[in-house]
């Protein structure tokens, strides 16, 4: 099988293999880099594939016996170094195997491979994010140096596991021992934003200032969701929302829908608009449909009234500049749009997540199409 170097692609099927089929699966895609390695490597004799190569290959692995037929062709062909084995360790954990990433760990140990410290605390950090916490904690104890970020994703896991009390004393022993970073207070910022607690939010936030210690994103957006989660404070939300742009942090798309689901629940369409006009200016995406939906039908129930004319138009404008299809609403637009707009939303766009109950009374009318 030839292929130029130039036609292989990282997760991807080679784009002669592309033209000729319709566009893969991850499996698929993942299947056929496995086999045009060991193709390659049965005809050269050696790939043409290097060590990173592999590890970005394990990644994207689909299934666990991918990860370890791809891990088998680079041990093979003699292309096992750290980033490799740090990658093949991940993969397993990923894909939910811990109790064999940790048999596989020893394997490679006990071949004279060399697992650093940092392949231990990613492995930690791996285990804690599918929530194993047991293996976490004894990866823990058989490790020297644990980075930052392992700490975090088990305090993170233990707050998203719902157990607020063991988050909060593994963030104060980090503490007593002096080792609290910029990321760990984002993590315990979060779980008291979890717990309702906006106020020890600000606290913990406030702490990180008077020390000289410059917030980071995560900080300025979990304590912006805190305050709408308690309360809606639509005002301090927005002040908090200023406050992160100006310690020079953009806001994503996570914190920007957030709030437009704050404003919208407490009916301050609005705001709600002016927040989906923000994202499409500053070109931050993906803007969530369902808050568009949800905005449209309100302003075209306005419109009909004669009240904030061109406030539909408006939205679907920016709806649109922020890459939302608005074709789908473009009947609220239209002469015929009255009273059965909720009905024609509710039984041609159930995907948007709507309860049934609010499509139930709809179900025996007819439709204006």
């Amino acid at each position: 099988m030839v292929v130029k170097q130039n036609d292989l692609r990282i997760g991807k099927i080679t784009l002669s293999q592309y033209q000729e089929k319709k566009p893969p699966t991850q499996q698929q895609q993942t299947h056929d880099n496995i086999v045009l390695a060991t193709e390659m490597i049965e005809e050269e004799g050696s790939p043409r594939f290097d060590s990173k190569w592999f590890s970005i290959a394990m990644s994207n692995a689909a299934t666990f016996d991918q990860v370890k037929k791809l891990f088998q062709i680079a041990h093979d062909a003699k292309l096992v170094n750290s980033f490799v084995i740090s990658s093949y360790l991940h993969s397993l954990s990923s894909k939910k195997a811990p109790g064999e990433a940790l048999s596989e760990w020893k394997r490679l140990e006990s071949e004279g491979f060399s697992i650093d410290d940092d392949i231990r605390s990613g492995l930690i950090s791996a285990h804690a994010r599918n929530r194993d916490m047991e293996s976490a904690l004894n990866l823990l104890g058989e490790t020297k140096k644990v980075s930052m970020r392992a700490h975090k994703n088990i305090i993170t896991s233990y707050f998203d596991k719902g157990e607020m009390i063991k988050g909060f004393e593994y963030a104060k022993s980090l503490e007593q021992l002096g080792a609290l970073s910029v990321p760990i207070y984002g993590a315990i910022i979060r779980g008291y934003r979890m717990s309702g607690n906006v106020q020890k939010a600000q606290e913990t936030f406030d702490s990180i200032k008077t020390k000289g210690i410059r917030p980071d994103m995560v900080c300025h957006q979990e304590l912006i969701i805190a305050y709408g989660h308690a309360g809606r404070d639509i005002a301090e939300m927005m002040r908090r929302l200023q406050m992160m742009k100006d310690d020079g942090f953009q806001p994503d798309h996570v914190v920007y829908n957030q709030m437009m689901k704050f404003m919208i629940d407490s009916k301050e369409y609005e705001n709600a608009v002016m927040i989906m006009d923000m994202m499409s200016r500053e070109k931050v995406t993906p803007i969530d449909p369902r808050h568009v939906g949800t905005l449209a039908t309100y302003y075209a129930k306005k419109e009909m009234a004669r009240v904030q004319k061109g406030k539909l138009f408006f939205l679907l404008d920016s709806a649109k500049r922020g890459g939302v299809d608005v074709k789908q609403f473009e009947y609220l637009t239209t002469p015929h749009y009255g009273f059965m707009a909720d009905e024609y939303y509710f039984r041609h766009h159930p995907s948007f997540g709507y309860p049934d109950m609010y499509r139930r009374p709809y179900q025996n009318r007819s439709v204006v199409e």
